[in-house]
């Protein structure tokens, strides 16, 4: 299942329908999502409101936010059943267990929360132990003692000196319990204790916007191309060759399957962020590598060759069906290919602003 964060709301696409439906959340832009498995999904709206659904959609619930916290901009789900919540002007981090019921609730949806927590918790517990294989979970989940941060535990913030005032988290990742933060203009960040401190990875350009993982390889999309590491974020090489023309890469991601293959949407350097600059200043095109990143050539094969007034949000393969890749443009326009990419067609025109996927176990 694949869920796609719009600006009139959730849709998803499965296997065998033709095009992507309509799922929830009607009229809220959706900037951020996340689909831990077993029904859960929690969603950050362009209002900075953060959205829980226990059911898979059919029923949702408003979590405050941390008091006194700035504006959100990012969510991620921890491995273990937290949701982990960057803010802005100040810069903060916030972990909060998935489902927690809040004082701010009223009594019977209070009472109903706290059901069931326990069985959210312990089915994304359940989920992270198939997923690595092991049993047992990445993370100690805490009860947060605090009551005016409605469940929310801060964390320690990236120390980051940026050309970017005030700096803020571009985007927050996960993998095997540690903890990746992109910081705009002050470059990427690493945690091992959940938050606790945090050290900047040397050798990567100033600006990350997308990170994906497979194994120990770590591989980040930067504002100086496709830069890859394969000792967990420790040293980096620069796995440009091919995108010399298009080294802003804002979207990637990994074949299942085979990470030696890899798709990212580049475009030149020297616009400006934003979404008007996005769709207006860069011409995005689809990248390909069959290398581990060593060579990039561009992919047309039914692709647009250019996006003159449009840009590619994001990159998905479907870990059930590896031959299936979806990419997103922040127009709301969606590609696809289900023949690993020897062809590509378009999946969908009729959405507007799609921004983010994400896949549900």
């Amino acid at each position: 299942m694949l869920y796609i964060g719009t600006d009139l709301g959730i849709y998803r696409w499965f296997s065998g329908t033709p095009w992507p439906i309509f799922h929830s959340l009607q009229g809220r832009a959706i900037v951020s999502l996340v689909a831990p498995g077993g029904g859960v999904l929690v969603a950050l709206d362009d209002g900075a409101r953060v959205w829980e659904s226990l059911n898979n959609g059919i029923d949702w619930r408003s979590v405050p936010a941390p008091d006194g916290a700035g504006r959100a901009t990012t969510l991620a789900w921890v491995e273990g059943g937290e949701v982990v919540l960057a803010t802005a002007r100040p810069m903060g981090l916030y972990r909060r267990p998935i489902g927690l019921a809040s004082a701010t609730d009223a009594p019977a949806a209070f009472s109903r929360a706290k059901k069931l927590e326990d069985a959210v918790i312990g089915r994304a517990r359940t989920l992270a132990a198939r997923i690595r294989g092991v049993s047992g979970t990445t993370a100690t989940l805490e009860r947060p003692a605090t009551v005016n941060l409605h469940g929310w535990v801060p964390m320690a913030n990236p120390a980051a000196e940026s050309a970017a005032l005030p700096a803020e988290v571009r985007l927050i990742a996960h993998d095997a319990g540690t903890l990746y933060a992109a910081v705009t203009g002050a470059g990427l960040w690493k945690s091992d204790d959940l938050g606790g401190s945090w050290s900047r990875l040397p050798g990567l350009p100033d600006d990350v916007y997308a990170v994906r993982f497979a194994g120990k390889m770590v591989v980040a999309g930067t504002s100086g191309g496709v830069w890859i590491s394969g000792d967990g974020g420790h040293t980096w090489a620069d796995s440009s060759v091919g995108l010399e023309n298009a080294r802003q890469v804002r979207a990637l991601d990994i074949k299942p399957t085979d990470p030696k293959v890899l798709l990212a949407g580049a475009a030149p350097v020297g616009a400006g962020e934003g979404p008007i600059a996005d769709r207006g200043g860069l011409r995005f095109a689809l990248y390909e590598s069959k290398d581990a990143g060593k060579t990039w050539k561009h992919v047309t094969r039914g692709f647009p060759e250019l996006l003159e007034s449009d840009s590619i949000a994001d990159i998905r393969y479907l870990p059930e069906d590896p031959t299936y890749a979806a990419i997103a443009l922040a127009s709301g326009e969606m590609w696809n290919t289900n023949a690993d990419g020897l062809w590509w067609e378009p999946l969908a025109r009729q959405i507007r602003g799609a921004r983010a996927m994400c896949v549900a176990p």
